[in-house]
């Protein structure tokens, strides 16, 4: 019976992978009114989150969009970026949460939260500041809810 525990333990460490893994939640603060917006409610069926919906509940082209979200790490003494970053670090904006993949290296980053076009890679939004949080193998680093900051009035 214990060697079936042990088993378990060592095939169910072997599924983390090699590094560590980050969770964060995020919600949409628009400047003008200090409105807070939930992903759930206001993304369409594509994930994309939206200041204003038609009535098929597809996002407009007025107002602002998030079509994904993205995690960033750099160094906090230099400020690279995190060199070859793993797959798993963006998400649909409607998700609302992401848990990126154990593939993230050890050590203390600086972690921000962009909202970006996926096709242009223009940013759309981002956490204010990056939370500086040290990665350790096998763990996951919880970041709460960011708040991603945009304006409500569309760009000319």
């Amino acid at each position: 019976m214990r060697a079936l525990v042990l088993a378990g333990i060592l095939s169910m460490a072997g599924c983390l992978g090699e590094g560590g893994a980050v969770n964060v939640r995020w919600r949409i603060a628009e400047r003008e009114t200090g409105r807070v917006d939930d992903p759930r409610y206001d993304s369409d069926a594509a994930g994309v989150c939206c200041q204003y919906f038609e009535s098929n509940r597809l996002c407009t082209t007025l107002g602002w969009h998030i079509t994904r979200v993205q995690l960033l790490f750099t160094d906090p003494t230099t400020g690279a970026a995190l060199a070859d970053p793993p797959a798993g670090l963006d998400a649909p904006c409607g998700n609302r949460e992401l848990t990126t993949p154990f593939a993230l290296p050890s050590g203390n980053f600086d972690i921000l939260l962009r909202a970006y076009d996926p096709v242009t890679n223009a940013t759309q939004a981002q956490s204010p500041l990056p939370e500086q949080r040290s990665i350790r193998r096998s763990e996951i680093v919880n970041l709460d809810i960011v708040e991603l900051s945009v304006s409500i009035y569309p760009k000319p």
